[in-house]
Order: C-alpha cells, then structure tokens, then sequence
C-alpha cells in the first residue's frame, strides 16, 4: 500500500491527469480519495467530468472531497451536480458542496444554497452562508437576514459578513 501512496504522489508531482483519473475507480476509498485531492491540486479542467461521477461514489469521504475539488476546479459545469450534492445524506458532503458553490460563485447556485441555511447541521448552514457571500447576490439578502438568529454562532458570523459583502457590493 505504501508503494502505491508514492506513485500517487508521484502522479500528481508530475501532472499525471490520466493516471490519477484512473485511480477514480480503484477499489481503496483512501486511493480514490487521494487521487481526487490530487486532480484538485493539479486543477486541470480535464479532471471536471471524471469528478463530478465521482460525486456518486458510495463513500461520503471521497464524495466530500470530490466536492472540495471541483470547488478548486472553479468550473460552472459542476454546480448542477455540486447543488445535487446540497442533499447527500452526509452533512460533510453538503457542507463540502455548499463551500464549492461559493468558490465557482455561479449565481445559479443562490436559491439552493438559501435552502441550505435551513439544513439541520450548522456547519452545512455556516457553508452556506459563507458562499453567498462570495456570490454576492441580493437574492440571498432575506435568508440571510434570517440566519443572523440561528442557534449556532459560526452561523450568525458568517451571515453577518455575507451580508457585508453583498452590501458593500452595490
């Protein structure tokens, strides 16, 4: 196993795309996970689509960093499959979807990510917030100014800003 954990390294020290593509499908959640941080780092568009049928894998971990990796891909191709993700039923996955979104800042994501200052774990919620506001969108206001009374406090902070951020914007 060790053997392999170097020539994932390696794959991704020298830009091998293919190769860590490859390793989408290996059996091991840990190498799956690992190439898809790797295509993350790497940041190849070619990487795009064998990432978003990775956001189908059926382990929560290496689907919460295939999230975290399309979000450093930046694409907007992703955010349909990323706004899917807003519903997996693991909250490191939504939460992980939601900091994506942000990071493309796609206005298409505004009303699914308003949905998800309701979601029942506050860090999915305090995600959420946080990528509208690097949206920016004054979709986002009324939500926004809901959230600003949630129980937790990362998530009152984090609508504050976003908030901030949309006026200041104007």
């Amino acid at each position: 196993m060790i053997e392999l954990y170097k020539t994932l390294q390696e794959m991704q020290s020298m830009k091998d795309v293919r190769g860590l593509i490859s390793m989408l499908g290996d059996k091991n959640e840990a190498v799956r996970e690992i190439a898809v941080d790797a295509l993350g780092e790497i940041g190849d568009a070619r990487a795009t689509k064998p990432l978003i049928g990775a956001l189908k894998d059926d382990n929560w971990s290496v689907r919460a960093s295939v999230a975290r990796s399309l979000g450093k891909l930046g694409i907007t191709e992703a955010v349909e499959s990323l706004v899917a993700a807003l519903k997996d039923g693991n909250f490191s996955v939504r939460a992980n979807a939601a900091s994506a979104l942000g990071d493309i800042a796609d206005t298409r994501a505004v009303g699914p990510l308003t949905i998800a200052l309701e979601d029942e774990n506050h860090m999915v919620r305090w995600s959420a917030a946080e990528a509208l506001g690097k949206i920016g969108n004054d979709g986002a206001v009324t939500k926004l100014t809901a959230a600003l009374v949630d129980e937790a406090s990362v998530v009152r902070d984090a609508a504050a800003e976003a908030l901030r951020k949309i006026r200041s914007a104007k």
